[in-house]
């Protein structure tokens, strides 16, 4: 089932938390350093800058993958202006590639933009299968049949939340589930693999 907006809303810290993370973002340039000597779990978040207006979500799609312990990279400092897009495109080709993982945050937005297909494409040359994966968000009132980015879901390995049904416990989790099999994996030991 592909998760609907306003999930990761619920958790979040909010904009402020944002604008700290950020800055964060701006200072560590070089995340191959911060790979090495924090011996974290790098991830290059690839999002539309549009769905950045909803604040809330992309920070709580942060705040869940750093709660795996994943050190995140988002791209919306770099300033891809007209004037600037070959230095925009190279660096964030180098943040992909110093990367371990990719994650497609898979709005409509993003699938209907060029720089996240872009992106995506730059994520698949350098990186293995188990290396990506698509986060699918679809709107509240929209089925999954509905989702725009099912195509995508056919051909690269897609994060899901199974909520328990059993309520003395929290069995809740988020998975990685792999196109045309039945391989899934819990996502924190995703992040782990290299």
């Amino acid at each position: 089932m592909i998760i609907k907006r306003g999930h990761f809303c619920e958790n979040a810290s909010g904009v402020s938390s944002f604008g700290k993370y950020l800055d964060e973002v701006e200072k560590n340039d070089d995340f191959t350093k911060i790979r090495k000597e924090n011996k974290k779990i790098t991830v290059f978040l690839s999002h539309n800058n549009n769905d950045i207006a909803d604040i809330k979500e992309t920070v709580g799609v942060i705040e869940m993958l750093e709660n795996y312990g994943a050190k995140i990279y988002i791209d919306c400092t770099d300033d891809i202006s007209h004037n600037n897009i070959g230095n925009a495109a190279y660096r964030i080709k180098q943040k992909i590639q110093n990367c371990h993982k990719f994650i497609l945050l898979a709005t409509e937005n993003a699938i209907e933009s060029k720089w996240c297909n872009w992106e995506l494409g730059i994520g698949d040359a350098c990186k293995c299968i188990d290396n990506i994966a698509i986060l699918p968000l679809i709107e509240e009132w929209k089925s999954d049949n509905q989702y725009v980015g099912n195509d995508y879901l056919l051909v690269y390995p897609s994060i899901y939340f199974k909520k328990s049904s059993n309520q003395k416990r929290d069995n809740s989790f988020y998975y990685i589930k792999y196109p045309n099999s039945n391989k899934i994996v819990k996502l924190d030991a995703w992040l782990k693999q290299n």
